[in-house]
């Protein structure tokens, strides 16, 4: 699959993610970690690490605790 796909996918799976979880009443947070868990290499595999992926996966980190730093 090739990083658009990839990108999309993740995305689409994220934000259905955070909508159930929202609706469980659990964070939004849980439920895109999970779908990061799901779909990368430790279940499904659909997800591979390449450098791109690398790169938005870092740039996901720092935004994840700076959002969370501002909680």
């Amino acid at each position: 699959m090739d990083f658009l796909g990839i990108l999309c996918l993740l995305i689409l799976a994220t934000t259905l993610a955070r909508h159930f979880a929202h609706r469980a009443g659990i964070p939004a947070v849980i439920g895109e970690i999970l779908v990061g868990v799901i779909l990368g290499p430790a279940l499904l595999n659909w997800v591979h690490l390449t450098t791109l992926v690398q790169t938005f996966s870092d740039i996901g980190v720092v935004v994840l605790m700076f959002i969370g730093g501002l909680e």
